[in-house]
């Protein structure tokens, strides 16, 4: 279960509170504010047949496990009962957008008012609903199955562009997107062909991943398409629990940046090998060209390359007003769950466990309050060391559970 990161008296003091509650003033702890929440999984219409469910929700923050198991003797069977207590608990009926409103909300509006570092997680066992959860019930390729359970992410880009309309933020600001995965411990861009990035350390301390491709937006629709042409290319694989299970972890970041602070220029080399040929009339060599001197766009010239089809890259100086993280973890996947498909596959069960372990131990170590924390253990941690250390952070880390009884191996 989730809860053995946490005691129950430090998940009280790490708590946001009640969960509509709007941020008024910034957080003053030294590190981020960690709320737990755990959504308990239907059963399918197959384990419906065979299996039992063995997880009840009580109230809104107490999740109850009920195990049988045979006495010593072999002849009888016995029940027991055991309570986790969670900051919040959802039971198999609530929706996404329940969710959302609920505890997801007041992470946009932190980076917004607060200048936030926010971050949500989606956890557990593979098959147990992350992907739903944060994503939402799509096909790769970006078709939606069910217009009425957008994933948390699609109910957060309305809200982001909500926020973007208001004069405050219209005149002066854009969001800065970017979205990558790690896999068998190493950083891959979904948005450029899964190139290979490399998380670095910066020189102010933090962590900035080089060569990602960043995509700028103000709408839910761009923010859509974004998001669309990630997941198309993201690692899957098949197990014993999911045929098309994630095999990496994904990280969609979401930035609020200056409009000055961001800097657009040609992806490709715009030098020819004879620019007075191209432009007979140039006296020197780089008129005519896009960009200035350092090849930075105008205005007028970024409009001008975009309608001609060009590749733009962006880049951010400075640092973000705000920030937001969505993170879908991979599964965690017991030896059994790959044994049957392949040496690769049960190569990347081991490297999710891993990195799993290692995020764990990372937030083990917060809680018990020591000097030094393990984030340098995975590609994984060391990414999300600045949503955990961040003074003005929030982050949300939802487990999703299933409540068939043949998983309770998981629970």
């Amino acid at each position: 279960m989730p809860s053995e990161m946490f005691s129950k008296s430090r998940r009280e003091e790490l708590a946001l509170g009640p969960a509509n509650r709007r941020p008024k003033n910034k957080p003053t702890a030294a590190k981020a504010r960690i709320t737990v929440a755990v959504r308990k999984k239907p059963l399918t219409a197959e384990e419906a047949k065979n299996d039992t469910d063995i997880l009840d929700v009580v109230g809104r923050q107490k999740l109850v496990l009920h195990e049988t198991r045979k006495e010593l003797s072999g002849t009888t069977d016995k029940t027991t009962q055991q309570g986790f207590q969670f900051d919040r608990v959802y039971d198999e009926y609530c929706s996404n957008l329940t969710i959302y409103k609920s505890c997801v909300r007041t992470l946009v509006d932190s980076m917004f008012e607060c200048g936030g570092r926010c971050s949500c997680f989606a956890f557990g066992q593979t098959g147990s609903g992350k992907t739903y959860t944060m994503m939402g019930p799509r096909k790769r390729g970006g078709k939606q199955e069910d217009s009425c359970s957008r994933g948390l992410w699609e109910w957060a880009a309305i809200d982001l562009e909500a926020w973007m309309k208001k004069p405050a933020y219209r005149e002066r600001f854009v969001l800065a997107i970017s979205f990558y995965e790690i896999h068998s411990n190493k950083a891959y861009d979904l948005l450029n062909n899964r190139n290979l990035v490399r998380p670095m350390e910066s020189a102010e301390g933090g962590v900035v991943v080089k060569d990602l491709v960043i995509r700028v937006v103000t709408t839910e629709a761009e923010m859509a398409e974004v998001i669309d042409l990630g997941n198309s290319v993201r690692s899957t694989g098949k197990n014993s629990r999911n045929n098309e299970s994630s095999r990496s972890h994904a990280i969609l970041s979401i930035e609020l940046v200056q409009k000055t602070d961001i800097e657009y220029r040609l992806a490709e080399n715009p030098r020819a090998e004879n620019p007075r040929a191209e432009n007979p009339r140039a006296e020197n060599p780089r008129e005519g060209a896009m960009g200035d001197r350092n090849g930075k766009l105008s205005a007028t010239a970024l409009q001008t390359a975009l309608k001609e089809g060009r590749s733009v890259a962006v880049s951010v100086r400075g640092k973000a007003h705000g920030k937001l993280a969505f993170i879908d973890l991979a599964g965690s996947e017991r030896g059994a769950d790959s044994v049957q498909f392949g040496r690769n596959t049960q190569q990347d069960g081991a490297n999710i466990n891993k990195s799993l372990l290692a995020l764990k131990e990372c937030i083990r170590a917060m809680d018990q309050g020591k000097d030094h924390i393990p984030f340098r253990d995975s590609e994984l941690t060391k990414v999300l060391r600045d949503f955990f250390t961040f003074a003005n952070g929030l982050c949300l880390m939802i487990a999703t559970v299933a409540s068939s009884s043949t998983r309770k191996n998981a629970h």
